[in-house]
């Protein structure tokens, strides 16, 4: 069955799906297509969103845009990743092929195509969580070079066998899954050729690892930019470069969507009201804190806990 798009979900998985569990909450049919999503309400460090896997036809292509970072791993066959970095540059392409993977970042629109002649099968994981940027980041992929590889087959297998367990045994409990996807982050992390060491750590980097560690940790409180680049005894436009640098987004937003994440996850599993949960991520004022979920999320508070 080839798999087609809906509302920006994409799947081909290679397990059946039970007649028991179609009606499941985790099952969503569309027609014929399906897609598989993650109960991930106890977890918030990082979390699993949805997964699948996909042997595409020549040439198939998908045009897509997440909110969360979405990581591809290809087990034979090749293909493309397209985007554009900000909207006034040039698209980038990147080839892929096999033992080789691709990120795909938040909130950038990206094209990828399978091989006329050699298309390929890939599994494909959507993650997030607070700590998501940083393994992200530890990785040594971004948005310039998206493309994962290794030299070390051990690990980069131990990696393709973890995210094949979660992507062949959805019903699996939750913390099964969870387990599998921390192996699989870790030995993402750990072969990739282009992490990063602590002793490769540049100067800028460590500045910038460590204003994450300050966001994570007081987020709640009513931290500015200010306060961020005073712990790191740093000028506010130079963090605010640095961040540009090394994680292509500002401390502002960084700062905006660490907040929204969290208030995302108090509305999925708490029955506190928008006004406090508001205050719980460190806006005061529930009108200001209304208007920076709407401008990230595309609702308001009360509408996404509708549809969430």
């Amino acid at each position: 069955m080839r798999c087609h798009t809906n509302l920006s979900l994409h799947s081909q998985f290679s397990f059946k799906i039970p007649l028991d569990i179609i009606n499941s909450t985790n099952i969503m049919a569309v027609g014929d297509d399906m897609q598989h999503f993650f109960p991930n309400e106890k977890f918030t460090d990082l979390t699993i969103y949805q997964f699948g896997r996909q042997a595409a036809m020549p040439g198939y292509k998908n045009i897509l845009s997440f909110n969360h970072f979405i990581f591809h791993y290809i087990y034979s066959g090749k293909g493309t990743l397209s985007y554009r970095v900000e909207k006034t540059a040039k698209i980038q392409s990147f080839p892929v092929e096999a033992n080789q993977g691709f990120m795909m970042w938040p909130g950038i629109n990206s094209t990828y195509q399978a091989s006329e002649d050699d298309p390929w099968e890939y599994s494909w994981i959507e993650f997030e969580g607070s700590k998501a940027k940083e393994l992200v980041f530890e990785s040594g992929l971004n948005v310039y070079n998206p493309i994962y590889s290794s030299n070390d087959a051990n690990e980069r297998e131990k990696m393709a066998s973890a995210l094949s367990y979660i992507t062949n045994n959805p019903k699996d409990p939750p913390l099964v899954l969870m387990s599998h996807f921390n192996m699989f982050m870790h030995h993402f992390v750990t072969s990739s050729d282009l992490r990063k060491h602590p002793e490769d750590e540049t100067l800028q980097e460590f500045y910038v690892r460590s204003a994450i560690d300050y966001i994570n940790k007081n987020y709640m409180n009513d931290i500015t930019v200010c306060d961020i680049s005073k712990y790191c005894s740093l000028h506010r436009s130079y963090l605010h470069r640095i961040f540009k640098a090394v994680l292509q987004t500002t401390p502002q937003n960084f700062l905006i969507q660490c907040r929204i994440d969290n208030a995302c996850r108090l509305l999925r599993t708490t029955s506190n009201t928008v006004k406090e949960i508001s205050a719980l991520v460190g806006y005061p004022n529930e009108q200001n804190f209304s208007r920076a979920f709407m401008r990230t999320m595309g609702l308001s508070p009360s509408n996404w806990r509708k549809e969430n």
